[in-house]
């Protein structure tokens, strides 16, 4: 948060009596010139496509914050005499996530502004609030401070540089299993049960597997949004609720079809032949180590007990800290 606003306080408003006399990039709060700010972890690679156009190529192994800023901006920029400051309205700032030095930045003039995909929002000017949509999160999920500043609520999590997670200092369970719109799914909830909290980042892998842990699903990959704060010594959530509050956890809902997809009749009812029941999903967490997720939903009734995966097949969407 402090990081966005200092990259805040140093793009420099279009009109420069908008800064409040004395204040300046070491000034605690946000300019009054900016509108939104919100924030993604990725790859320096990934954050190339955000600034000058995506055409430079990016440092893959690089974790980095992307930064993005809605307002009035202008840019004291290099060029022959007589050129004037760039402008524009949408300041992006790729910062890298261990030393928080700049090392990308872009500025256009685009309207309406774009949004990072999977973006943690920040900041949204209280005046703007008074007269635009509401951010896209519930209110069960924000509450917002005095300075008009979002910060977590619930589950939401907030984006911070920090170590990422591995897969020894985490844990998943099924909490529930579910049927709806021809589709059956399951609620894996990851925890972070090390002494230290951690940024879960990058992809889940996820595989079902039987007794002797040979895969009888399709492997699949699901992306994690933005980077996902996991706090340490997360406790155990209970069947059919919300994790306590303050504690920051990861959902990620496998989920399958009621009706075939392959072979010689695709949509008809997927029969008990057709099922597989895995005994365990594995969990890749992101390269680092994988983690055992028993297939029992201990406190669904017992026709929902278990994720049953019509002819193998199975999806993931991407990971999340609230529930989708």
């Amino acid at each position: 948060m402090r990081l966005a606003q200092t990259e805040g306080w140093g793009s420099r408003p279009s009109d420069p009596g908008l800064y409040p006399p004395g204040l300046n990039s070491t000034a605690p709060g946000w300019p009054p010139d900016i509108q939104t700010a919100s924030v993604i972890l990725t790859t320096h690679a990934e954050a190339m496509q955000y600034v000058g156009g995506g055409t430079e190529a990016g440092d893959g192994s690089r974790l980095v914050l992307v930064i993005r800023l809605v307002g009035d901006f202008s840019w004291i920029t290099t060029g022959p005499p007589g050129h004037g400051p760039a402008t524009g309205n949408v300041a992006t700032i790729v910062v890298d996530a261990t030393t928080g030095q700049d090392t990308d930045s872009g500025l256009e003039s685009v309207n309406p502004p774009a949004s990072l995909p999977g973006a943690t929002l920040l900041y949204k000017n209280p005046a703007v609030r008074a007269s635009a949509p509401a951010p896209t999160a519930s209110s069960s999920d924000v509450a917002s401070s005095p300075a008009g500043q979002v910060v977590a609520g619930s589950t939401a999590a907030s984006v911070v540089v920090g170590p990422a997670c591995t897969a020894h200092e985490l844990t998943a369970d099924l909490e529930d299993i579910e049927f709806a719109a021809d589709q059956t799914y399951g609620w894996i909830i990851i925890r972070n049960t090390s002494v230290t909290d951690c940024q879960l980042v990058g992809h889940i892998g996820l595989v079902g597997v039987d007794a002797t842990g040979t895969p009888d699903t399709v492997s699949v990959s699901a992306p994690v949004a933005g980077g996902l704060l996991l706090t340490a010594d997360a406790v155990p959530v209970p069947d059919n609720k919300m994790p306590p509050a303050g504690e920051h956890v990861a959902f990620l809902v496998p989920d399958s079809s009621l009706s075939t997809t392959t072979g010689t009749n695709p949509g008809a009812d997927c029969t008990a032949t057709d099922q597989v029941t895995p005994a365990t999903f594995r969990l890749d967490i992101n390269g680092s180590g994988t983690i055992a997720v028993p297939n029992t939903a201990d406190g669904s009734p017992e026709q929902f007990r278990q994720l049953r995966v019509c002819q193998g097949q199975i999806t993931a969407g991407t990971v999340t800290g609230e529930p989708n």
